[in-house]
This record gives structure tokens, C-alpha cells and sequence, in this order.
């Protein structure tokens, strides 16, 4: 049966018309949606203990079924009432995960639904009534009316050893997606008779990848994606990931915390200014040029919590300064792994507390006292799982090319888990999408939405690229929403507004503005520019947005202050 999930996966376009059973009647013959408060009570509480009959979904499960069903009153100005539903999806192999999942329908419904993306190896569930990534002080899409629906992508995520279990590995991959769409959708028909006219998606990181990849795969069921920092390619960054650790594994490569903030902070005091401005944001990343050897220790000088070893400073150089070449192409035409945007753009590298080495434990891991560097949290048990599928697998003696086995097994994660950035059946249904990247990633290079969007572009042509795509580099801004890790923009923007503009009434967008949400900034506001241009100061009072303007990037000049 596992075999068979593999083979369905990678067909997209597939429609089915969901049925479910109730115990007393069949939903296909409810009236019209209800309405007022006393009315979606009962409809609510009616949803408890109903099913989905396995053959009705698209893809092979054993079924859903709803185990909870609860009216939320609107007990806050700006809050809805609604009905929050929770269920799971039962899998096909009796020693599988289900896929929990969660849909929240507002009494008040828009007719449209938002898919939430989870993000990382997933294992939570996301709510219905989360807020969209960059909008966490603006109203949700459940406040705004929409259906909303997430899941936990068909595991919970204590060890990594769910992995080990095929059918969990290929929901996690990208079933999951379409499982929850299709329960939701059913769901969703049960409460208001009626399907939703519109559907988008959205999600930062691995969750940037899976609104990316329902769109890609299931062009016909979304109408729009507004994805974060998303990790497209996820096998060419697990690639970088490992190269990273093993990188910063090497004898005497590793920079302590403080050490870590000096690198940061010394891009910073360098290119700071090249975009008109000193305000902590290196805006013109493709003038910024920072002599990795500028951050060693004076001769004689031992290494300090501001200055490096020479080791370190190549250490940084191999970790986190050099793209580097994949010994494969994989089938989505990635062939390399990006330069993070340290030496360019100020992002602070994030090595963790202690040098990687070694499986990582509770005490390593995210949190963990002894944290270590992101690369090997994140590739140790893409290592050891999802590729050798050997718990004692090395990550640090790893090589993709090492046996045709893994490079077989690569191909194939990639082929399941990455999306193809042209979006060719998307584009020619008309989907729109909105990209946001931060120059100070800390974990995963903007150079990889550059590579998004310029492969788009070149597919289509600037102008066809344009009216699919609008991508949006942020000086200052992290991988995350916040200011962890060394961000310098804690970002906050209305982008659902901008993608209803563009997908319901074709107006694409314009003057888009982004708030630095911290009040010690005097939550200071910048323009949000389609890269490549970028935000140059052009006077008036700094923390306006008005006081900048787009302009195509200046390169060649050396990092330093006008």
C-alpha cells in the first residue's frame, strides 16, 4: 500500500466530489447554509462524530473523521464567532500517524478559505484561527471571514524516528496537503452547502514550501499563494544544511555566540550606509563586499569575543560565504546550494552555543542547553531518516554522491518534497503569488527566492513573470517573525490584502509598506520593493516609509558609508 501512495502523489489534477456520512442523513441533502448565532450552534455541534468516507478523498487514507466540534463566541472587539472543528485522517498502514487537523468556520462566512502551512519537520497542529505570517497584529483570515484550516502534516514531532514510517514520510512530503484540503473542503460544504468560490494558501519556511507545493501540484484547487523565507527546494537546502555542519565541525571552525554578533554587527557598521541611510539595515546588499579576512585578529592577537581565528574566519567562509555546486542536478534544476546572507547582508549566523558534533539529543536540539548550529539540527535526522534510513548513520562522514543508493534516494526526495519554480500549470491557470524574503535569513539564504524568481522570470518573460509573481526583499528582517537571532526588522505587513486586490479584482500590487514592529524603532515604517530594486533613503524623516524610493541596485562599489 505504501508503494501505491508513491505512485499517486506526483499526479496532480485529480478531482473528486467528497461525500460524507452522518449518522441520520446524508450531507448531500442539507438546504442552505444557516445563519445567526443560535442556528451555526447547531450547525456545529452537529459536525461531532461525523466521517469521510476513505473513497471519497483523492488520495488513499483510511478515512476521517471529526473528534471535536465547538462554538467560539466573539468575546473580543475584532474577534468572530465561530464553529472550531478538530478530526483526523486515519492513514492506510496500521502502524502509520494520522494527520490531525483543525478548520475554524466563522458564522459569518466570505465564501473563500485560507490553507495554513505549518513549518520545520511540522508535528503541531496548526489552528484555523492562526494569523498570516508578518500579520500577527492584523486581523486573521478567520476574522476576516475566511474558512481556515491547517493540520500537523501527519505526525507529532518528538523524535525524528516518525520518519522511519513511509506513508508519515510521504504526507509530511506533500500528501498531507491535499488530505486536509479535501477533509476541510468536505467540511466546509457540510456547514455553509456551499464550496468556497476562492482558496489560498499560505506559510513561512517549510511552510512557505507547502503553500508553494500545493499550487504547484494541485494548480486547480488555489487561487493564491503568499509564501515567507520558503524553503522551495528543500533537498538543495538540506544539501547546504549538512555542508554547513560538517563545515563548522572542522577543528577550530566554530565561532562562540558573541563571536557570532560581532560578525553581524562588523557587516553592518560596513554597509549600513550604502543605501543612504545608517539605521541598522543593510538595504544594497549587492554593494555590500566584506573581506572575511577584515574580521581576524590584529597578529599576535589571540581570538576574542570581537575578532576571529584564522580557522574560524574559513570556517565562517565555508559555512555560511560560499555557493557551492551539488554533485547532481535535481529534478526540479537545482544544481547548487546558496551563500547565506552574512557577508552581504548582515544576517548573524546562528551556530548555536556549542560546535556541532554527534546525533543531535534533546539537549542539542532547538532550546536545548547546548543548542547547536541549525545545520545540524535540522540535517542530522535528514541524514540519519530520511536518506541512509539508518539511525546510526553519520551526518558528518556524509556525501550525497557517496553510493548510487543515496544519490537514488536524493533524486527521489526531491522529486516528492521540491517544488518546480517555474509553477507551470499554476501560472496557466492565472494563480498569483507573493514572495517575502529577509536579507538577514538566518538560516536560509534570500538568494534562494532570488533564484525562484529569476528562473520564473526567465521562463516567462519579465512581463508574463510580473503578472504571477511579485517578490519582495527585507532589509533587517529574519527567518521568523521577531527579532531572535540577530534580526533587525520585526515585520509586519498586510500582504493578504495585497493578494486579494490582485487575484479578485486584478489589481496587482503597488507602494506596499512594512512596519518595523518594535516600539524602541518607533515602529518605524519602509516600502516594501519588488527585487530587485531596493529602499534608498532620499531624506526626510527616516523612520517613513515616504522618505525612501525603490531604485535598481548599484553594484561594484566597495562596503562602505557614502
Amino acid at each position: 500500500m505504501i508503494g501505491d501512495l508513491r505512485s499517486v502523489t506526483i499526479t496532480g489534477g485529480l478531482t473528486a466530489l467528497i461525500c460524507l456520512t452522518a449518522p441520520q442523513a446524508a450531507w448531500a441533502q442539507q438546504g442552505q447554509p444557516t445563519t445567526g448565532a443560535a442556528q451555526a450552534a447547531r450547525s456545529c455541534e452537529g459536525l461531532q462524530g461525523l466521517t469521510i468516507e476513505a473513497s471519497r478523498m483523492a488520495l488513499p487514507t483510511g478515512g476521517a473523521r471529526i473528534t471535536g466540534a465547538r462554538t467560539v463566541a466573539a468575546s473580543e472587539p475584532g474577534k468572530v464567532g465561530y464553529c472550531s472543528v478538530d478530526g483526523e485522517i486515519r492513514p492506510i498502514d496500521p502502524k502509520g500517524f494520522p494527520i490531525k487537523f483543525n478548520v475554524a468556520l466563522p458564522d459569518d462566512w466570505n465564501g473563500k478559505a485560507m490553507h495554513l502551512m505549518g513549518g520545520g519537520w511540522d508535528g503541531f497542529v496548526v489552528s484555523g484561527s492562526s494569523a498570516v505570517v508578518g500579520a500577527e497584529h492584523l486581523p486573521t483570515p478567520l476574522a476576516r471571514g475566511y474558512a481556515a484550516f491547517g493540520s500537523d502534516s501527519g505526525h507529532e514531532y518528538r523524535t525524528p524516528d516518525w520518519q522511519a514510517n513511509d506513508e508519515a514520510f510521504e504526507n509530511f512530503a506533500g500528501n498531507q496537503l491535499r488530505k486536509t484540503h479535501d477533509a476541510a473542503m468536505a467540511i466546509i460544504e457540510r456547514r455553509y452547502a456551499a464550496r468556497p468560490r476562492l482558496t489560498y494558501a499560505t506559510g513561512g519556511s517549510g511552510g512557505g514550501r507547502e503553500a508553494l507545493y500545493a499550487a504547484d501540484r494541485w494548480p486547480e484547487l488555489y487561487d493564491g499563494v503568499i509564501a515567507f523565507y520558503p524553503v522551495w527546494s528543500a533537498v538543495g537546502a538540506f544539501s547546504g544544511w549538512i555542508d554547513n555542519a560538517q563545515a563548522l565541525a572542522s577543528p577550530g571552525a566554530w565561532s562562540n555566540p558573541a563571536q557570532q554578533a560581532a560578525i553581524s554587527r562588523a557587516v553592518i557598521d560596513r554597509c549600513d550606509g550604502l543605501d543612504g541611510l545608517v539605521d541598522g539595515l543593510v538595504g544594497d546588499t549587492g554593494a555590500c563586499h566584506v573581506d572575511p579576512a577584515s574580521l581576524r585578529c590584529p597578529e599576535g592577537k589571540p581570538p576574542s569575543d570581537d575578532c576571529l581565528a584564522p580557522a574560524q574566519v574559513a570556517g565562517l567562509v565555508r559555512a555560511y560565504g560560499t555557493e557551492r555546486k551539488l554533485p547532481f542536478r535535481l529534478p526540479n534544476g537545482v544544481d547548487r546550494f546558496h551563500a547565506y546572507n552574512v557577508l552581504n547582508g548582515g544576517a548573524q549566523p546562528r551556530m548555536g552555543k556549542v560546535s556541532p558534533g554527534g546525533p543531535i539529543t534533546s539537549d542539542t536540539n532547538f532550546g536545548g542547553a547546548n543548542e547547536t548550529a541549525f545545520g545540524a539540527v535540522l540535517s542530522d535526522p535528514f541524514v540519519r531518516f530520511a536518506v541512509a534510513r539508518d539511525p546510526s548513520a553519520d551526518l558528518f562522514s556524509f556525501r550525497a554522491d557517496g553510493s548510487a543508493a543515496i544519490k537514488r534516494r536524493m533524486i527521489y526526495l526531491a522529486r516528492r518534497m521540491d517544488v518546480d519554480p517555474t509553477m507551470a500549470r499554476f501560472v496557466a491557470k492565472g494563480g498569483k503569488i507573493l514572495l517575502v524574503h529577509g536579507n538577514s535569513d538566518q538560516v536560509h539564504s534570500a538568494d534562494w527566492s532570488d533564484e525562484f524568481h529569476d528562473r520564473m522570470f526567465k521562463a516567462y518573460g519579465p512581463g508574463k513573470g510580473r503578472a504571477h509573481l511579485r517578490y519582495y526583499r527585507v532589509p533587517g528582517f529574519g527567518h521568523g517573525i521577531g527579532l531572535r537571532h540577530g534580526a533587525k526588522f520585526d515585520f509586519q505587513a498586510d500582504m493578504l490584502s495585497a493578494l486579494e486586490g490582485w487575484v479578485e479584482r486584478g489589481t496587482a500590487p503597488a507602494d506596499l509598506t512594512a512596519t518595523d514592529d518594535t516600539p524602541e524603532r518607533n515602529r518605524r515604517t519602509r516600502p516594501l520593493c519588488e527585487y530587485p530594486t531596493y529602499a534608498r533613503y532620499q531624506g526626510g524623516a527616516p523612520d517613513l516609509a515616504a522618505s525612501f524610493r525603490c531604485v535598481a541596485p548599484e553594484t561594484g562599489r566597495e562596503g562602505s558609508r557614502p
